[in-house]
């Protein structure tokens, strides 16, 4: 009982497509963990930035093309809230 060629030859083509596909997957994956990565970098840095200040201190973010006057303490609030909604695993 052997398999026909032409049998074997079509499931070969659909392992070579599936493998072709999963590695497409793989780097989707792949840049979203490095992009996940990045953020939770800035949000580090910006942690550490913003705790050596003091509470009063007015933060200038940019908003389009204008800038917009924050208090230390509220964009401290919204890292954390940020920090908050990422993954625990990743922390």
């Amino acid at each position: 009982m052997s398999i026909p060629n032409e049998a074997l030859e079509k499931l070969v083509q659909e392992i070579e497509s599936q493998a072709v596909s999963a590695q497409r997957e793989i780097s989707v994956v792949k840049g979203a963990v490095t992009t996940k990565q990045r953020d939770i970098r800035l949000l580090e840095l910006t942690t550490i930035e913003v705790k050596q200040l003091s509470k009063d201190t007015k933060i200038y973010e940019g908003v389009g093309k204008m800038c917009a006057i924050l208090l230390c303490s509220f964009l401290f609030q919204h890292v954390l809230f940020q920090i908050e909604g990422l993954p625990s695993t990743h922390l």
